[in-house]
This record gives C-alpha cells, sequence and structure tokens, in this order.
C-alpha cells in the first residue's frame, strides 16, 4: 500500500508543474533576484529563513551546469512543487501508519495537497512549503513503525528550522510525542531520549545561526545576536486587538483551505474556470445527494495510534493558531505550517472502509475543482500580475545598459526589476542623490527612475529641486494603474 505514496507524489507533481503560479509572492522574486546577482544582499542570509537562499543558489547553479538554463524563480518554484508534493506523499504515509484505509489516506492527502492556499504556494517561489516538508516528515519518523531514533528527528527539526525559523514552534510537540511514545520506557530513557532530540535540533541551529552572525558583524554580543535572530519588516509586529484578530485568524483559516478571486475569473472569462464551476455544480449536487442518501455515522471507536497522537496534533496546531492570533493573522501563508496536523485532526471522524457512496472522494473532487477553477488557474495567467505586464510593456522600451533607479520599498517594483535584466537597477532608499544620478548619465547615458518616487523626492528636497532647475529635467512618464495605486517610471535627462 505505501508504494501509493509514490503514486500520489508523481501525480501531484505533474499538476504543480502544470500550472506554475504567475502571482509571484514577493519575498521569492528577492530570493530569486539575490541568487541571479551572486551578492549577499538582505535576503541572502536573513535569519527568518537562513538556509533557503544558499540552498536556492546550489540548486540554480547545478541546474545551470546541467545545461538547463532556468532563472532562479523557475528552480526556487520547482523546489516548492517537489517538496509540496513530497509532503502530501508523507502525510498519505501517516494516515496510513494510524490504521486508516488506502482510500481514506489518499482522499485527505489529496484534501490537503489541493488547498487553496498549499496549491499556491507549492507552485510559487517560498520557503513554507520546503521547511513544511520537513515538519511533516518529522511527523511519519514519530508514528512509524519502527521507531526512528530522537537524533534523527533532531535533524530532520533543525532542517526546518533553518529554512524557516517559524518551524521553531513545533518543538513542544514533537517533545510531547517523544514523551508519549515512550509510555512503557523509564523515566529516564524518556528524558534522554528527549534530551538528545533537543541537542540534535538544536546544535546545528543555534550553531548556524551563531557562526553567521559572526561572520557578517565585527563585534559579536549576545543581545546583537538576539535582536538579529528576531529581525522583520518595520510593517511587522505584534497586535494584541483580540476580537478584530480571533476574527481575521478565523477568515485567513478558511482561506487557507478555500480560495478563489470571483473577479479575476469574471474578467479573464476563461473556459477552463467555466467548464471548472459547471463541474464543480455537478459534484456539489451528487454529493448532497449521497449525503441525503446515507448520513455520516457516528464516531467510529477511536484507533489507539490516533488516541495516542491527538494530544500531539492539539499542541502543534494550537501553538502556531495561538500564536498567530497575535503575530500577523492576516498572513494565511504562516498557517502552513500547521496545515498537515490539521488534516491529520480529521482522522477520528473519518470511517476507515470505502462505501459505493464514495462521498470522500467526491467531496476531494469538489475541492479541487472549486480551489482550481477559481483560485489557481486564474492565477497561471499573465493577467493575474499586473506588474508582469508593466514588465513586459517597460521591457519594449528599456534598451540594455539603461540605469532604473527604483523604490526598494515598493514591492510592485521586484516583478518588474526580475523580468528586466538588461536594465542597471540601481536601488533607492529614501532620497534620490543627485550625484549617483549624474554619474550615471556619463557611464550609461539613458537614467529612467520611479515615477512615484521621483514626484515624493522632488517636493520635499531641496537639493534634487535645485538640481532639476540647472542640470536636469524630466522626459516621457510611463504610469500605469495598479489597483488602488499608480506604478510608473519617468526618463530623466540631463541639461546640456
Amino acid at each position: 500500500m505505501r508504494r501509493y505514496g509514490l503514486l500520489i507524489f508523481f501525480a501531484l507533481l505533474i499538476v504543480y508543474l502544470s500550472f506554475p503560479t504567475k502571482n509571484y509572492y514577493w519575498d521569492g522574486l528577492s530570493f530569486a533576484q539575490d541568487i541571479e546577482d551572486g551578492n549577499v544582499g538582505p535576503w541572502y542570509l536573513h535569519p527568518n529563513h537562513l538556509l533557503y537562499t544558499p540552498l536556492g543558489q546550489q540548486l540554480w547553479l547545478a541546474a545551470n551546469a546541467a545545461g538547463l538554463n532556468l532563472r532562479a524563480l523557475t528552480v526556487l518554484q520547482i523546489l516548492s512543487m517537489v517538496t509540496g508534493a513530497a509532503t502530501a506523499a508523507v502525510l498519505f504515509c501517516i494516515f496510513l501508519e494510524l490504521g486508516t484505509s488506502g482510500y481514506v489516506a489518499s482522499c485527505m492527502a489529496l484534501v490537503f495537497a489541493f488547498s487553496a492556499a498549499w496549491w499556491k504556494f507549492a507552485t510559487d517561489a517560498n520557503s513554507y512549503v520546503a521547511s513544511t516538508f520537513f515538519l511533516t516528515l518529522c511527523v511519519w519518523l514519530l508514528v512509524r513503525k519502527p521507531r526512528s531514533t530522537a537524533l534523527t528527528l533532531g535533524i530532520v527539526l533543525s532542517a526546518a528550522m533553518l529554512l524557516h525559523q517559524l518551524a521553531a514552534l513545533f518543538f513542544p510537540a514533537a517533545v510531547l510525542a517523544l514523551w508519549t511514545r515512550g509510555k512503557d520506557e523509564s523515566l529516564g530513557h524518556r528524558l534522554k531520549e528527549i534530551g538528545m532530540f533537543t541537542l540534535a535540533a538544536g546544535i546545528p541551529t543555534v550553531g548556524l545561526y551563531v557562526l553567521v552572525f559572526y561572520i557578517r558583524n565585527d563585534l559579536f554580543t549576545v543581545g546583537k545576536l538576539l535582536r538579529w535572530v528576531v529581525e522583520h519588516s518595520q510593517d511587522a509586529s505584534f497586535s494584541f486587538s483580540l476580537p478584530r484578530n480571533i476574527w481575521v485568524s478565523t477568515l485567513s483559516s478558511i482561506r487557507l483551505v478555500l480560495g478563489g478571486n470571483l473577479r479575476m475569473v469574471l474578467e479573464q472569462r476563461s473556459p477552463v474556470s467555466i467548464v471548472a464551476g459547471a463541474a464543480l455544480i455537478v459534484s456539489l449536487v451528487l454529493l448532497i445527494t449521497r449525503l441525503v442518501q446515507a448520513p455520516p455515522k457516528s464516531l467510529t471507536p477511536m484507533r489507539e495510534e490516533v488516541r495516542r497522537l491527538l494530544p500531539v496534533l492539539v499542541v502543534w496546531c494550537g501553538t502556531y493558531a495561538v500564536f498567530l492570533v497575535f503575530w500577523l493573522p492576516r498572513n494565511t501563508f504562516y498557517r502552513l505550517f500547521y496545515l498537515p496536523g490539521l488534516i491529520l485532526l480529521c482522522t477520528p471522524f473519518l470511517s476507515a472502509p470505502k462505501s459505493k457512496y464514495n462521498r470522500l472522494a467526491l467531496a476531494v473532487s469538489a475541492l479541487f475543482l472549486l480551489n482550481f477553477g477559481f483560485h489557481i488557474y486564474p492565477q497561471t495567467k499573465i493577467e493575474a500580475n499586473p506588474n508582469l505586464l508593466i514588465a513586459a510593456e517597460m521591457s519594449s522600451i528599456w534598451q540594455p545598459g539603461d540605469v532604473v533607479y527604483g523604490d526598494v520599498l515598493n514591492s510592485d517594483n521586484k516583478a518588474i526589476r526580475y523580468f528586466n535584466p538588461q536594465v542597471q537597477w540601481k536601488e533607492v532608499w529614501g532620497r534620490a542623490y543627485t550625484s549617483q544620478i549624474e554619474t550615471s548619465f556619463k557611464e550609461a547615458g539613458t537614467v529612467w527612475f520611479d515615477s512615484v518616487a521621483f514626484a515624493e523626492f522632488s517636493h520635499r528636497d531641496a537639493e534634487l529641486q535645485s538640481w532639476l532647475g540647472t542640470h536636469g529635467r524630466v522626459g516621457e512618464t510611463y504610469e500605469f494603474p495598479v489597483g488602488g495605486h499608480v506604478v510608473g517610471f519617468v526618463r530623466l535627462e540631463e541639461r546640456k
């Protein structure tokens, strides 16, 4: 039966490879840009995801050495696809270890794989999917027979934490799992197992963080190290508005499984989405009919394996859920770290045998059709990402060697920059320095500037105003509406 795990892996990998997203996560674009630039920029060794970009760089170099000639973004997407499909296959194996039938295990693995947020990020460049794969692998090692050693478990958790530090919130659940699986052992043996696991997970993780910080900083202090470890963007912080946060968390949890953008679907008028919508209606009608014909039975007796794992799953999901009530509850993608646990929590409610009604399979079909037709497929089109349209438009205007000054605080610029590798992109941090612009005129001749940033800077920067009056002038401008704001670029010309 376990060989079907490989079938699930390859089937899902084909699905993921067939529909890569074009609505890119902006962090992924930053990772890919740093990899291709070959520099140790702010995202290369970032404490939030310490080894993700170095791993992506090595995979990108290996792919190009093999003659594949892939861009870094594509390599990172493939990494997500492989680990995303592998996570579903491992989840299938966990369900089998818990005593469920192959039918139930397959259906629940597909429910996970076709959940809206997982499916989207499994086709995008991000560190969450690969990290969650190692967390799920850790759960499988905890429940499988024969038992895996605490040393192996610790190393696997360390890999998850080094890909993204939020994986550390799984630690309490792992300790509880080690404690409960050793219920027939002595107290000393259980403590020894937990201690070995803690050291195996902690030494590589903490050691590498300390080493990276030591290399990057002249002055080493514990305080500076800790501040670096918890570094985050300026717009990210804890929030203690509890009623609002609980409501936002609830909506975020729903979006974790169910997705869709009706406005985008209507704008695209894609026949694929129309067919998926029609098939969804048929699936729902059949599902409702069969639920009426044969209502689900009451809970079946809970198997010992499930009973033992249930507290671990509650701690796993509860730890993340409580933390994310206070830390950026709107960010659905952070909830990917405990999505496998949520799926496993359904085990006590699932009957083992397959019936002629196939209600579970119909539910999987409905989930697939909903998320594919109204969430995933529309995002595979370039129209789903206005920045790609802008990048394509500017690509026909910018010439190789042109210099473009882009506001680093504008995430729209990341896609425009990445898909215009022929220009020299210079980052602007809150101000335009006229000396840099003059140097660019001498070296490149043609200079462009983020039009929104330039308008802001020239309004409040007296030096820039003076320079425009005597040495430069504004030339042609291209601006594009994106949502409720404008993205554009203006050409600067030097007065002769």
